[in-house]
C-alpha cells in the first residue's frame, strides 16, 4: 500500500508525514457513525498512523494489523466501506433526487446525447468534447449529506490546542490528502 494522507480539519493544510524520522505532530481521531472509537497522537508516518507506536505490540497499535476496532481493517472499512464513510460520500452529488457519482452522472450524459446522435461511436466522441463541462456541472451539483459520518478526523496537534471546544466535537472526517501527505516538515508543526 503506498501513502497516504489527511488534511488537518483546524487549518486546512495537508498533514505531512515521514516513515522514517516522523512527520507533522497530528491527532487522529478513528469516527464510526459519529462517534469516536479511538484516537492516536504522534509524528505521523506517511501511513495513518505515528511512529511513536512502532514499539508497540501489534495488538495495541493504531491503524495495526489486528482484529481490532482500531486495527486496520476496521479503519478502513470506516473511511471507505460504510454507508456514512466520508470518503465515499463526499465523491457524490444529488441529481434529480438521487445520490450519484460522476461515473454515473457520465453514463446518463451519454444516453442524453445518444437521443440525439443514435451513432454510438459518434455520441461518445460528443461526450469526450463536452466532458470538461458536464465535470464542472457536476461538481456544481449539491453534496450528498448524511446526518453522521465514519472515518478519520485528523489535526495538526497545534491546530487541535488551539482549536475551541465545539470544533473539537465536531466528528466529520477529514478530507484525504491528494498529495498523500509528501510534503516538507513544517517545523510550526512538529
Amino acid at each position: 500500500m503506498g501513502c497516504f494522507g489527511f488534511v488537518c480539519k483546524g487549518c486546512g493544510t495537508p498533514i505531512n508525514g515521514d516513515s522514517t524520522i516522523g512527520g507533522e505532530k497530528c491527532i487522529m481521531i478513528h469516527v464510526r457513525h459519529g462517534k469516536e472509537i479511538g484516537r492516536i497522537e504522534g509524528h505521523y508516518d506517511e501511513y495513518g498512523r505515528v511512529i511513536e507506536q512502532e514499539n508497540l505490540p501489534a495488538n495495541e497499535r493504531y491503524r495495526g494489523f489486528h482484529e481490532g476496532l482500531n486495527g486496520h481493517s476496521e479503519i478502513c472499512n470506516s473511511e471507505s466501506c460504510l454507508d456514512d464513510s466520508y470518503f465515499r460520500i463526499n465523491e457524490k452529488r444529488v441529481y434529480q433526487g438521487r445520490e450519484i457519482d460522476y461515473q454515473h452522472y457520465s453514463f446518463l450524459m451519454i444516453q442524453t446525447i445518444r437521443e440525439a446522435i443514435p451513432d454510438l461511436n459518434e455520441a461518445e466522441a460528443e461526450f469526450l468534447k463536452q466532458e470538461a463541462d458536464y465535470e464542472k456541472q457536476f461538481a456544481a451539483l449539491p453534496k450528498a449529506k448524511r446526518e453522521t459520518y465514519s472515518g478519520t478526523a485528523a489535526w495538526h496537534n497545534l491546530c487541535y490546542s488551539r482549536a475551541p471546544e465545539q470544533e473539537k466535537l465536531d466528528l466529520t472526517p477529514s478530507m484525504d490528502d491528494p498529495r498523500q501527505s509528501w510534503g516538507r516538515i513544517r517545523k510550526k508543526y512538529i
